[in-house]
C-alpha cells in the first residue's frame, strides 16, 4: 500500500516463507514461499518527493539495509523472483532487480519507455507482463526477459478529446483477463466517465467495455464475479456524491453504486 506519511511515501513488498505452503499476493504486497530457509524479507521503496531509496529489511535479523537511490516517484512491484521498479514521469524507466541484490550493478533489466509516458503499473503472466502507460493512449506488453514490446493496445477511442490521453491506470490479471482502469482525464482533472476495459491477457483483444458511473476510477479489486472500484472523482472539493465504491457485476457488466463520498465522508483512493 502507499501510505502518503510526515515525509512522503513508502512503497511494501514482502517476501519469504511466511505463509506456509501457500504462495499469495496483492498488488502492493507480495508474500513468496520458497526454500524453507530463505530469509523473510520486506523491501522498503521510501521518497520525500525530491529522492527515492530502495531498502530491505530482514526480519531475522532485524537489519535494514542501506538505501539504493531511484527516481523519487517510483513504483515497486514483484513476479515473485524479482523486484521490478516502475520509475516515473520525466524518467519513464523500467528496472528488473532479483531479490538477493546488493547493489545497482545487480540490475537484470532496465528498459526505457516512450518520454513522458509515466509507468503505473505492471502485471506478470509467464515471461511477458503488460504494463499500463498513464500518460499515453495504450498499454503495452512486454518480454520480461529482454524489455522487447512484443505489442501494444490502442486505447485512443477512450481519451476526452485528440488534445488528452486515454490515461490507462490500475491493472489486474485474473486467469487469462486482464483488467485495466481507464481514467479519461481533462489534463490532471476529471474528464469523463472512467472504464473498465476486460483484455485477453494473451493477445490483447478486446474482450468487454464497461462504463463507470463516476469519473477518475483509481483501484479494484477482484471478488468473485464481480470487480469492486474505488473512484476518485475530483480532488480537492468536499463530498459530493460523485465519487465512490463501486461493484460491477462481470456476467451482466451493470454497475451498482455501493457508497458514495458523501457516506465514506471523504474521497476514496
Amino acid at each position: 500500500t502507499i501510505q502518503k506519511l510526515a515525509l512522503g511515501a513508502i512503497t511494501l513488498l514482502a517476501s519469504g516463507c511466511l505463509l506456509g505452503e501457500e504462495e499469495t499476493g496483492n498488488k502492493n504486497g507480495t508474500i513468496q514461499v520458497g526454500d524453507n530457509n530463505a530469509p523473510e524479507q520486506i523491501f522498503v521503496f521510501t521518497s520525500d518527493y525530491t529522492s527515492g531509496e530502495l531498502h530491505r529489511f530482514s526480519l531475522d535479523d532485524t537489519t535494514f539495509s542501506d538505501g539504493i537511490s531511484f527516481y523519487q516517484d517510483s513504483r515497486l512491484r514483484s513476479d515473485g523472483d524479482n523486484l521490478w521498479i516502475l520509475e516515473g514521469l520525466g524518467v519513464d524507466n523500467l528496472i528488473k532487480l532479483p531479490l538477493n541484490y546488493q547493489s545497482k550493478d545487480d540490475i537484470l533489466l532496465e528498459r526505457s519507455l516512450p518520454e513522458s509516458s509515466n509507468p503505473v503499473d505492471i502485471e506478470f503472466l509467464g515471461d511477458k507482463a503488460w504494463v499500463s502507460l498513464e500518460n499515453t493512449n495504450k498499454i503495452i506488453q512486454i518480454n520480461t526477459e529482454t524489455g522487447n514490446t512484443i505489442r501494444s493496445v490502442d486505447l485512443s477511442k477512450f481519451a476526452l478529446d485528440e488534445n488528452n490521453q486515454a490515461n490507462p491506470g490500475e491493472l489486474m490479471l485474473s486467469n487469462d483477463t486482464l483488467f485495466v482502469l481507464i481514467q479519461s482525464r481533462d489534463g490532471y482533472n476529471p474528464g469523463k466517465k472512467g472504464t473498465l476495459l476486460l483484455v485477453n491477457a494473451n493477445n490483447g483483444n478486446t474482450l468487454k467495455e464497461i462504463t463507470l458511473p463516476f469519473k477518475n476510477p483509481t483501484s479494484m479489486v477482484k471478488v468473485e464475479d464481480q470487480i469492486l472500484v474505488s473512484i476518485s472523482g475530483s480532488y480537492l472539493i468536499e463530498p459530493d456524491s460523485t465519487r465512490g465504491i463501486v461493484s460491477v457485476n462481470l456476467t451482466n457488466g451493470k454497475s451498482t453504486i455501493l457508497m458514495t463520498d458523501l457516506d465514506l465522508e471523504g474521497q476514496p483512493k
